[in-house]
């Protein structure tokens, strides 16, 4: 009977019983499922029954009267106004308690709550209120308690003394009526801006004896060598040394050549801007990562009419995967054995299997003195057995990706291959 009943269960039965179907509910359906499904009787205890006559005769065990004895043990921690929260309700312990670490303890079955410190003292005991009725339970205990704490705060001292009322003084009073509008002696004028704006006026104009001096005052004339000086100084100052070398050679060009300030000016810039230039290329070019140029290096093998293709080793060995199960093993080594410039980027950055390596490995053999190979990994040659997983298999692959074909159309090779025989750094890798 069990073996049918779980069978229907997991066929049939299961997907057609409700969300809120009862334990003993969804017995019964079971039995009643089963003994309509199997009528055929057996023979039990030397008696022909059926799996109904059995159901009926194993009914489920009640229910228990009392619950397991278990305890819901909470730790909580008793807040400033002396209370412990616990399912949704606040019980009171004793005050001056706040900040203290308590376990709030239930029995199953029984009414009561029991808060007791981390060594196990028993510090309060409450009736238990249903979950979640957001009560704060007070008992007169400890509202007395409270109170008295409250009370031993205040201080007995007399309070403060009241501010004595003083009548205004004179001048008080007389501020508030000229506020007011009231006529009296605040109204005259104690600054007079007009004094102040003919003194401006005579110290800005000058006498004419001041006029008669500064007449036959000049400023000296700068000679043209301390002017040459005085322009360098300032080139090396904006950091413009290109500029400051080749100064003196833009200055005869441009009175050889009779050139404009403007075309000696531009020249002399311009200078300084290749120079800048060249100076931030090598640093670019550190910067520069592995993909960007390999894919530079595909760039000019295709504008020098070489046929080219770029693919990580990743989608390479996808390839390859797929290319086995489908039964397309030899079109896909002729596909990549077809360009002259095979360009496998990633090569290492991601574990390879087993079959991986073998793909990657009949690709290079494929095109070995056939094409040329770019791969780009973050290992060197010596550490390629961590990527075929294999030295044996690592020691062909590296020479094979560092021999360059013979070129059948002329003497000019692709850039970025290896010469004939393998070199212990070749260019074909990274």
């Amino acid at each position: 009977m069990a073996e049918k009943a779980n069978h229907s269960a997991a066929q049939r039965w299961w997907r057609t019983l409700p969300d809120d179907a009862a334990l003993a509910a969804a017995q019964q359906g079971v039995d009643a499922l089963a003994g309509r499904m199997d009528r055929r009787r057996r023979v039990r205890g030397g008696q022909r029954v059926s799996v109904a006559e059995l159901a009926a005769a194993e009914p489920l065990r009640p229910v228990p009267v009392m619950p397991f004895p278990a305890e819901i043990t909470a730790a909580r921690t008793v807040t400033a106004q002396a209370l412990v929260a616990f399912r949704g309700n606040s019980y009171p312990v004793p005050p001056g308690l706040g900040g203290t670490a308590v376990t709030v303890t239930h029995r199953l079955g029984s009414t009561e709550v029991v808060i007791a410190t981390a060594s196990g003292a028993v510090i309060a005991r409450h009736r238990r209120i249903p979950d979640g009725a957001g009560v704060v339970v007070r008992d007169g205990g400890h509202m007395t308690a409270l109170e008295k704490a409250v009370l031993m705060s205040f201080s007995a001292a007399p309070p403060c003394r009241r501010k004595e009322g003083r009548p205004p003084p004179a001048a008080a009073l007389a501020e508030a009526a000229w506020l007011r509008g009231a006529p009296g002696p605040a109204e005259r004028v104690v600054i007079d801006l007009a004094v102040y704006a003919a003194a401006a006026t005579r110290l800005q104009t000058p006498s004419p004896a001041t006029r008669q001096r500064r007449r036959y005052v000049t400023q000296p004339q700068m000679s043209e060598a301390r002017r040459y000086q005085q322009l360098r100084a300032h080139l090396c100052s904006l950091k413009l040394n290109d500029a400051a070398e080749v100064l003196p050679r833009i200055l005869d060009e441009a009175r050889a050549e009779q050139r404009s300030v403007t075309a000696a000016l531009e020249r002399l810039l311009d200078i300084e801007v290749t120079a800048t230039g060249q100076r931030r290329l090598p640093a670019r070019m550190r910067f520069a990562c592995k993909t960007m140029l390999a894919v530079g290096l595909g760039h000019a093998a295709v504008a020098a009419g070489y046929r080219t293709c770029y693919t990580t080793a990743a989608d390479l060995v996808a390839r390859c995967h797929k290319a086995a199960i489908e039964g397309r093993w030899a079109t896909t080594m002729r596909f990549f054995a077809g360009p002259r410039l095979l360009i496998v980027d990633e090569v290492g950055y991601l574990p390879m299997q087993s079959e991986g390596a073998a793909a990657l490995f009949q690709v290079i053999t494929q095109r070995y003195l056939k094409g040329s190979i770019a791969l780009t990994t973050n290992l060197g040659i010596p550490s390629w057995g961590k990527i075929f997983d294999d030295p044996m298999v690592a020691a062909p692959c590296s020479t094979a990706s560092c021999t360059v074909p013979p070129s059948r159309e002329s003497t000019a090779r692709p850039t970025g291959c290896a010469p004939t025989r393998p070199t212990p750094a070749p260019s074909g890798t990274e």
